[in-house]
């Protein structure tokens, strides 16, 4: 009987374990980055969330990932520009983003129903992140650490400077 019991455990444990551990091809580092994703961006000025203040709607975007060996390029619809990281060594979930730096002269351009004549132009602009995979789910988070914009006050937000704003653009995009 003891046996009996032992060796249902040990059975259940075996297939639990094989259900759980069980992975479909796309959830696979670091091969998951690649492909197209679909969701949003939110802006945050420290904790405070700006779409939950009704101050700025989330952002729609769709994202395309590319890999090559351990380095990740994404595109965006909205930014003008890709952003390239490496895949973490420790955990291959996780890319670390390059720091995106525009030089002198250098401006994004974003279209937006908030900004003077309807595009939101970024310059002078320095930051740095991260994006988390959870097999279909891709979360981001791009850090501000210095920017200018062509916007003034947003609620009790003063947009024009991002210096010091600990502002954080969070985003989180789904394959299809």
């Amino acid at each position: 009987m003891k046996k009996s019991i032992l060796l249902f455990v040990i059975g259940a444990t075996t297939l639990a374990a094989g259900l759980v551990g069980c992975k479909t091809k796309e959830c696979e580092n670091p091969t998951g980055f690649s492909g197209t994703f679909n969701g949003t961006h939110k802006v945050f000025i420290g904790a405070a969330d700006l779409a939950a203040l009704n101050l700025v709607t989330p952002i729609a975007d769709v994202i395309v990932g590319s890999v090559s060996g351990s380095t990740v390029t994404i595109g965006s619809d909205i930014l003008p520009i890709d952003l390239t990281g490496t895949i973490s060594a420790s955990n291959s979930n996780i890319v670390n983003l390059d720091s995106l730096i525009l030089g002198a002269g250098d401006t994004i351009r974003i279209p937006s129903g908030i900004a003077p004549n309807g595009t939101l132009k970024i310059y002078d602009l320095r930051a740095g992140g991260t994006g988390t995979l959870d097999c279909k789910t891709l979360t981001t988070s791009l850090k501000v650490k210095a920017g200018k914009t062509n916007l003034g006050a947003i609620g009790p937000f003063d947009l024009s400077n991002l210096a010091a704003l600990n502002l954080e653009l969070r985003g989180t995009f789904t394959k299809p």
